[in-house]
């Protein structure tokens, strides 16, 4: 996976720009469970993972050392965040797609859902055709119409 994806992935989860300069607590630590989540997926340099939110190699290193000592221990919320995070990046292909590009996800996700009604449907209407043919004397009722 790529470090952008985790970003976009990162700031999705939490609600938190963190390419933003700030030191505010949830800022800081939601660029941990970035750092921390680059260290653990990708092969870059501290160096690199640090430059994608605009930060050196040193403040990477003390967000992971940050994340395993304070945010796995004490910050439920933020640990709950990391895990769907890491679900996310280790799950299937699609569920990656729905994270990245929602919008993609949800219009493909809609159209097989109107293939899946359509299909439904015309199975409806072939079973309905055969209880007329039997003389079923419920399916002119209102409920059975399409």
């Amino acid at each position: 996976m790529k470090l952008q994806e985790i970003k976009k992935l990162t700031s999705l989860e939490s609600g938190i720009d963190i390419g933003i300069k700030s030191r505010a607590r949830e800022v800081v630590y939601a660029r941990a469970i970035y750092y921390k989540l680059c260290r653990q997926f990708t092969k870059q340099p501290l160096s690199a993972i640090g430059r994608e939110v605009g930060k050196d190699h040193a403040t990477v290193l003390y967000g992971i050392n940050l994340f395993d000592d304070v945010v796995s221990e004490f910050e439920m919320e933020y640990l709950k965040i990391y895990d769907r995070i890491k679900l996310a990046i280790t799950s299937s292909d699609a569920n990656k797609e729905k994270y990245l590009s929602p919008n993609v996800f949800y219009k493909k996700r809609y159209l097989e859902l109107e293939e899946e009604n359509r299909i439904i449907r015309h199975k409806f209407k072939f079973l309905l055709s055969q209880l007329k043919l039997q003389g079923n004397k419920f399916t002119d009722k209102k409920e059975f119409q399409i």
